[in-house]
């Protein structure tokens, strides 16, 4: 039987009770021309849309490497680690159990978090690298910037 001796039928465009099936609004340009637009709520959960985030322009108030900009925080995080990422975790409004048990999980996406809050410039791959070779002190460092931003 070659193919195209086949007829196939298609469903009726028409919903059975003779009502035009519904479909999603057409997608709304938002923002200016040139800004990102970030999804914080995929369309049709719940009610929600797309929401324009300003370009992020502000850097750290400190570097990674910074931990002598204040010796509390730098103590804490190398000598109780895990106590400082459930506090960092808290401040995020984010579980601490999660941060406690999975920080390979749990520390890339609350340093994307801070920063998509704040408007810090970097990157998802930036934010899991540092997070992976750099942790404590990356940790640290995020612990700084909340207290720089009055977050405690």
């Amino acid at each position: 039987m070659d193919t195209k001796d086949i007829n196939v039928e298609y469903p009726p465009t028409v919903s059975p009770g003779g009502n035009p099936p519904q479909y999603a609004p057409p997608v709304q340009q938002v923002g200016q021309p040139g800004t990102t637009v970030v999804v914080v709520q995929q369309p049709g959960a719940g009610g929600g849309g797309y929401q324009a985030l300003p370009e992020p322009t502000a850097m750290w108030s400190t570097t990674v490497c910074g931990c002598f900009d204040d010796m509390a925080v730098c103590c804490f995080g190398l000598f109780c680690n895990p106590c400082q990422r459930c506090q960092v975790a808290g401040l995020l409004n984010e579980s601490a159990c999660f941060a406690y048990c999975c920080p390979e999980f749990a520390l890339p996406m609350m340093r994307t978090k801070l920063r998509l809050k704040y408007g810090i410039q970097g990157t998802l791959a930036g934010d899991f690298c540092t997070m992976m070779w750099c942790g404590a002190c990356a940790l640290c460092q995020m612990k700084r910037q909340l207290t720089s931003m009055g977050v405690n």
